[in-house]
């Protein structure tokens, strides 16, 4: 299921990759991820992750999220390759 594709600022980025002179001639992408609500607090989880995002329950974040993130690169600028 590719529902990442329409959270309201990939839908933003999308119209606007579309309106051809806001970004220009686009070579490369790079983007970052913000992890909330995974930080730790006094040694204890802060509103935790579920075990999809913890390593030692079989899970980790870029085994849940690699897929979400690569359909949406591939959407939004095309499959990637080697440069």
């Amino acid at each position: 299921m590719q529902d990442k594709l329409f959270l309201p600022g990939l839908k933003k980025l999308a119209f606007l990759r579309d309106f051809r002179f806001f970004f220009g001639r686009m070579l490369s992408v790079r983007g970052g991820v913000r992890l909330l609500g995974v930080s730790r607090a006094a040694g204890r989880r802060r509103s935790g992750p579920s075990w999809n995002y913890r390593s030692e329950d079989g899970g980790g974040i870029i085994l849940d999220m690699v897929c979400h993130w690569r359909y949406v690169l591939d959407n939004l600028f095309g499959e990637s390759r080697k440069a």
